[in-house]
C-alpha cells in the first residue's frame, strides 16, 4: 500500500497511475490534513496503520508499504499496527471507506460489519437471468448481431460457408488479379465497419468484433493490459476494447470465456494481405487455435 500524501491524493484521483484509486471523498480529507502544520504526516501515517491492522484482520500476513519513507518511519507505521487491539480492525473498517460513487461490489455489503458478506450481487445475479441477457442483448451494437452472424455462417470452421470460402479462395491463389480486386473489397468493407488496418492476421473474432490494431493503443490482443482507469484507455480517452468486448459477450453468455484460448501471436508477415484468404487457407493464428481444438 502506498502512504499517501497530499500530492499523492491529487496525483492518484486524476487516474494518473492505473490501479491506484483515490476517490472525490478521500481526496477531500487529504487535501484537509495537507494542510496541517506537519502536512498531514500524522495522519497519513496513522491511516496506513489502521490499514495494516485491517488487512491482518482479513488474514494477510504482511503488508508492503511504498513512498518516501525513511526507514524509522517505516517501523512506526508498523509498530502503530502493532498498537491496536485484536478486533479493532472491524471498526477501522467501517471508518475508512471512501468508495466511488455507484462503485460495484462483487459481494453484498454486510449491514452488521459493513464488510463484504459471502452474498453475490444481486443485481449482479440479476444481469445473468434470461431476462437479465436479453435486456443487455437489446443494447448490443447492430454491426455486432451482424458480425457474429456471419462469423457463424462464414467463418466458423464446421460452417458450410467455411468450407464454401476455402475452396472459394485456394481457387483464386493462382490468379493476383483477382486476388487484389478481393483484397480491396475486403478492405472497403472492414475499414467502414471496423476501422480495418490491414494486419492480415484478424482477431476480430477474437475480440467481440473490436479491432486491437486500430482501437487499442498497445494492440492487445491477449486481453486488457491493466493501465486502464474506469473502463477508459490510459493513453487518451478511449474506452478499453476488452470492456466493451465484456459488454458485448455478456448478453450472449460469453463473457467468461472470451480468453479461454491459445494465447494470439500475430503473423506480421501477413500485413498487407487478405486476412480473409489467410483464415479460409489457415496461414493465421486461427489456423494454430483450430488444431489445438
Amino acid at each position: 500500500m502506498c502512504v499517501l500524501t497530499g500530492f499523492l491524493a491529487r496525483h492518484f484521483n486524476r487516474g494518473a497511475v492505473p490501479g491506484a484509486v483515490v476517490s472525490d471523498e478521500l481526496l477531500a480529507v487529504a487535501e484537509r490534513q495537507a494542510t496541517s502544520p506537519d502536512k498531514g504526516k500524522a495522519f497519513f501515517h496513522e491511516l496506513a496503520a489502521k490499514q495494516i491492522a485491517i488487512a491482518r484482520g482479513l488474514g494477510y500476513r504482511g503488508a508492503y508499504l511504498s513512498g518516501h519513507l525513511e526507514p524509522a518511519e517505516v517501523k512506526a507505521i508498523f509498530d502503530k499496527a502493532d498498537s491496536f487491539g485484536p478486533d479493532d480492525w472491524r471498526e477501522m473498517a467501517r471508518e475508512i471507506r471512501f468508495q466511488q460513487p455507484g462503485e460495484f461490489y462483487f459481494f453484498e455489503q454486510d449491514p452488521e460489519s459493513g464488510l463484504s458478506s459471502k452474498e453475490i450481487n444481486r443485481g449482479y445475479v440479476a444481469s445473468l437471468s434470461p431476462k437479465g441477457r436479453a435486456i443487455l442483448r437489446s443494447r448490443v451494437p447492430a454491426t455486432y448481431r451482424f458480425s457474429r452472424f456471419l462469423h457463424d455462417h462464414l467463418f466458423d470452421p464446421v460452417s458450410r460457408g467455411f468450407r464454401a470460402g476455402r475452396w472459394f479462395y485456394s481457387g483464386v491463389e493462382s490468379r493476383p488479379g483477382v486476388k487484389r480486386w478481393l483484397h480491396a473489397g475486403e478492405q472497403a468493407t472492414k475499414i467502414g465497419m471496423f476501422d480495418c488496418r490491414d494486419c492480415g492476421d484478424c482477431s476480430l473474432p477474437d475480440i467481440a468484433y473490436l479491432c486491437p490494431e486500430s482501437q487499442c493503443a498497445k494492440n492487445q490482443r491477449n486481453g486488457p493490459c491493466g493501465g486502464s482507469h474506469q473502463g477508459f484507455c490510459e493513453v487518451g480517452e478511449k474506452e478499453c476494447i476488452w470492456a466493451r468486448a465484456y459488454d458485448r459477450l455478456k448478453p450472449y453468455g460469453e463473457e467468461q470465456r472470451m480468453l479461454d484460448r491459445p494465447p494470439v501471436f500475430k503473423e506480421g508477415s501477413l500485413k498487407g494481405s487478405s486476412a480473409w484468404g489467410n483464415t479460409f487457407l489457415g496461414r493465421d493464428h486461427h489456423a494454430g487455435k483450430r488444431k489445438v481444438e
